[in-house]
């Protein structure tokens, strides 16, 4: 199992990409265009009112499992608004734990 940490600092050591547009629902485990190696970064852009998406869930907290939503994670931590939605970096680790 992978795992994502949100984050707006660049991270050292890590190869990023373009941008990656989500939707509320996108998850690290379906998403072909997070398909990366660990270590991976990416830049990711969520839409706006993702909050009231309750069916999307969130395992963890800081580091998340490669189940939850990616949009609502970076919410829970306060990197995005849910009225703006916004830009973040992620990236990919072994697990969650």
């Amino acid at each position: 199992m992978m795992g994502v940490v949100c984050s707006t600092n660049d991270a050292k050591g890590m190869t990023k990409s373009e941008s990656v547009e989500l939707k509320c629902d996108s998850i690290l485990r379906s998403n072909i265009d997070l398909e990366g190696k660990i270590g991976s970064s990416y830049q990711i852009v969520c839409p706006k009112n993702c909050a009231e998406k309750h069916e999307f869930r969130v395992f963890g907290y800081l580091k998340y499992s490669d189940l939850s939503s990616i949009c609502r994670a970076a919410l829970q931590v306060g990197l995005i608004t849910d009225d703006k939605g916004g830009e973040l970096l992620i990236g990919i680790e072994d697990d969650m734990h």
